[in-house]
């Protein structure tokens, strides 16, 4: 089946290459990307699986219209389809750009931050991806290998699976040794098998506490002082909400900067040029 391209794709950022998509899609006269004649392909359902994962990167199914796509998998209906295959096409463009970019890249968001956005090839994306056999991959390629970048996903997805494992404790952490060894158990300092344990401050308990302030910048001493009992108690939703905000930073941080940056790590306590 061949398809007629609808007037829209849902991205702002495809359809202002709208011309060039065109030319794309002619030269395979107008033969469909992620569907056939039955129905959509292997690769129409990766690349919903991984918008529909969108929220390991800090964003949001809903900005790529996941429930309509979702809704046009079903059918084989050939004008279905043709709606089907150019709303993943637009929504692969926007999932892209978000990547390279993060949300916030107003003129303003430029402006402040000194960052010039990552100007992407929809055509080129599109093309990319009806000929790879792995879309995965491709989104692998636009989200690079930015160390900084994929530490912060990983903890921002470890909160949340620690926010949704119900372990977390909801109590005052700084007071009490309990929930101090259930929330070091979490974090990764101290071993899952203690964190049981109901006994008051000994000697493992306090090992991990000093891992936990290294990691975070605190004086590592073993001591529930002011600053380690602010960051005991500092919440999961909290937590998982800078962590947010650092990841969408980190986007724009990956770009070469018009002019001298400076750096302030609050953690750390350092500067940097």
């Amino acid at each position: 089946v061949s398809l007629e391209i609808p007037i829209s794709s849902g991205s702002s950022f495809a359809d202002a290459n709208l011309d060039r998509i065109r030319d794309f899609y002619a030269s395979r006269s107008f033969k469909p990307i992620w569907s056939r004649d039955n129905g959509p392909k292997g690769k129409a359902r990766a690349l919903l699986r991984e918008l529909q994962t969108s929220t390991a990167h800090a964003l949001s199914p809903t900005l790529y219209g996941t429930a309509e796509i979702e809704k046009l998998m079903a059918s084989t209906e050939p004008n279905d389809l043709a709606r089907l295959d150019f709303l993943l096409s637009g929504a692969l463009v926007d999932y892209a750009h978000d990547l390279l970019n993060g949300r916030a890249t107003t003129a303003a968001a430029v402006e402040t931050n000194k960052v010039a956005p990552i100007l992407l090839d929809p055509a080129k994306l599109i093309e990319e991806a009806a000929e790879s056999g792995d879309v995965r991959q491709v989104i692998g390629n636009i989200v690079g290998k930015d160390r900084r970048y994929l530490r912060l996903v990983s903890k921002m997805v470890e909160c949340i699976r620690m926010q949704a494992s119900g372990f977390w404790p909801t109590g005052d952490i700084a007071k009490s040794p309990k929930d101090m060894r259930r929330a070091l158990a979490l974090t990764g300092d101290m071993a899952l098998e203690r964190a049981t344990n109901d006994a008051p401050m000994d000697g493992p308990l306090r090992e991990a506490l000093k891992l936990y302030q290294a990691r975070n910048g605190l004086s590592a001493d073993g001591v529930v002082g002011p600053a380690t009992a602010r960051a005991l108690t500092i919440p999961l939703a909290e937590r998982i909400k800078k962590l947010k905000v650092n990841v969408e930073r980190r986007r724009w941080q990956t770009k070469p900067s018009k002019g001298a940056m400076v750096y302030f790590n609050s953690i750390a306590r350092s500067l940097k040029l």
